[in-house]
């Protein structure tokens, strides 16, 4: 309930501020676990891609977020658990498995941290990865880079991609990056389309 109501509450400040309204959600499964993939150039992008989608999402935060107790009692009401982003962290990707197997949405940025397509950062493997090994399917959601105050926000979803198929072939390193490019080219061309 507290999520919901801070969600509208957001909403209404977002379109003061950015013009932001939210987008056709019918497109999105529902009662079963999906994988919600934006592209990152911002800070408050967790923020637009929650308030954008009507199901209640769960995230990766960087372990130095959890470090102030109240806020990191805030932030784990919203569905965040942490992760050590240095490292390769198991518990938080059981954790996200349990979460995905549990019919919850996860967000995750493909690229790992804040970037623009200027950048020319391929993303990372995790989310292709975190779909095949657990059948969720993969909700590629584009953002509007020019995302700052008093300039208009957008967001627009695409269809969901399907990853089962692959749960059973041989994989090599090279394939996971290709399937991450064309998951980020889908990410970019949504986030440079215009608003739906």
């Amino acid at each position: 309930m507290f999520y919901r109501i801070l969600i509208r509450i957001i909403r209404v400040i977002d379109f003061i501020f950015y013009g932001f309204k939210k987008p056709d959600n019918s497109v999105i499964p529902e009662d079963e676990g999906l994988i919600v993939c934006c592209n990152h150039p911002g800070l408050r992008d967790p923020v637009f891609v929650a308030e954008s989608i009507d199901i209640q999402l769960t995230f990766m935060a960087k372990k130095e977020l959890f470090k102030f107790k109240p806020f990191a009692k805030l932030i784990s009401s919203l569905g965040a658990f942490p992760v050590d982003r240095e490292n390769s962290d198991i518990a938080a990707i059981k954790n996200a498995i349990r979460l995905l197997k549990d019919k919850r949405a996860l967000l995750i940025f493909p690229q790992g941290t804040r970037s623009r397509k200027e950048d020319n950062n391929p993303g990372k493997q995790g989310a292709v990865r975190l779909a095949i090994l657990t059948g969720a399917k993969v909700l590629p959601v584009g953002l509007s880079e020019n995302n700052h105050i008093f300039k208009k926000v957008h967001v627009n979803i695409g269809e969901p991609l399907d990853y089962s198929a692959y749960k059973k072939q041989h994989l090599e390193n090279e394939d996971y990056d290709n399937m991450t490019k064309e998951l980020m080219d889908k990410i970019y061309a949504l986030a440079e389309a215009e608003k739906k």
